[in-house]
């Protein structure tokens, strides 16, 4: 197994926490276009949605006759049997409902970068929301695709969301950069001498010690002139016996 290095494992959580907080943020989007769907009679429906203040949007709407006819003729029934429930009220508190679900998950979504906590309660959230894939069995007999689909997509939701606040928590245990000695250079380096060599590399710009340059033999301090060969003679003659002092 390779073994990464703290910056690319760096690098591989920051992409995971961020994979986090879109999953979270899709959330909010698909139910908010789902919701919206609703009442524009649309023949499509996004399964990332929060199931649980949708269905339950859903069908008190159905039951209290908000949404238009045709609504109630794609899914095989007229408004006058389905529209049983005189009084708006279960559809306003489903709706108000639905609103406090969005606004969590925002909250989820804008905290989780400052504390990873908001990222578990995003999760346990959507894992909670997938009761409601359940509820339109009660209602149509047909819902059992949809509610395996639904099934697999918040399954993908939670273990990305969960990831991320693994990811997140992983990375507050790397070690910290370390600062980089800082070694002047010196006009050896640039003269192009043995003493040193600039690194090529980029994030090590300081000099460092060339291990197969040889140190140059000191120069002696007071070197001594070339004996001539006339100061060689006189240092090799012998004394003169007859000659006497004057």
């Amino acid at each position: 197994m390779i073994q990464q290095s703290a910056s690319q494992q760096r690098q591989l959580f920051d992409r995971q926490i961020k994979s986090g907080r879109l999953a979270i943020l899709l959330i909010v989007i698909a139910t908010v276009i789902n919701l919206i769907i609703l009442f524009v009679d649309a023949p499509f429906y996004f399964y990332l949605t929060a199931a649980l203040p949708y269905y339950l949007f859903f069908l008190s709407g159905l039951f209290c006759g908000i949404f238009a006819e045709g609504m109630y003729t794609e899914i095989g029934t007229t408004k006058a049997e389905m529209a049983v429930l005189e009084s708006p009220g279960s559809f306003v508190a489903s709706a108000l409902f639905a609103v406090a679900v969005l606004a969590f998950f925002l909250v989820c979504w804008f905290f989780c970068q400052k504390k990873r906590g908001w990222f578990l309660a995003a999760a346990i959230a959507e894992g909670v929301n997938a009761i409601g894939l359940i509820l339109p069995l009660f209602v149509f007999e047909n819902a059992v695709i949809d509610l395996v689909i639904g099934l697999v997509f918040h399954g993908f939701m939670v273990y990305w969301i969960a990831l991320a606040y693994r990811a997140d928590k992983k990375k507050s245990l790397l070690p910290q950069d370390e600062a980089r000695p800082f070694v002047p250079l010196t006009g050896d380096v640039f003269a192009g001498t043995d003493a040193g060599t600039i690194s090529a590399d980029p994030a090590m710009p300081y000099m460092q010690a060339d291990p197969t340059a040889q140190a140059a033999p000191a120069a002696p301090a007071n070197p001594a002139e070339p004996a001539t060969p006339a100061d060689s003679a006189a240092a090799n003659a012998e004394p003169d016996p007859t000659s006497r002092p004057q």
